[in-house]
């Protein structure tokens, strides 16, 4: 386990190198980063689903609002893997 959690908005793009503000915490704190870990974990997998073009078709109707979590009444969290 990790002793450092990195939190924050930065994305490493022209726009926000230019245009935006991001804000970015480091904690040093091994049983915080813990916590969140774990946090992330249950996240992960209560509320997250690999995409591909069977989910997308299953999740994504083109009337939904993409704020409302695909008309699933979840929050919108898709992990890609590559």
């Amino acid at each position: 386990m990790s002793v450092y959690s990195f939190i924050g908005s930065a994305n490493l793009d022209s726009r926000s190198l230019s245009f935006d503000y991001e804000c970015n915490l480091l904690i040093d704190d091994k049983p915080t980063t813990k916590v969140l870990q774990t946090i992330f974990n249950k996240d992960r997998d209560e509320k997250c689903w690999l995409l591909t073009p069977k989910t997308w078709k299953e999740k994504f109707k083109p009337s939904d609002d993409l704020l409302h979590g695909f008309g699933n009444g979840l929050p919108v969290c898709v992990i890609f893997f590559l």
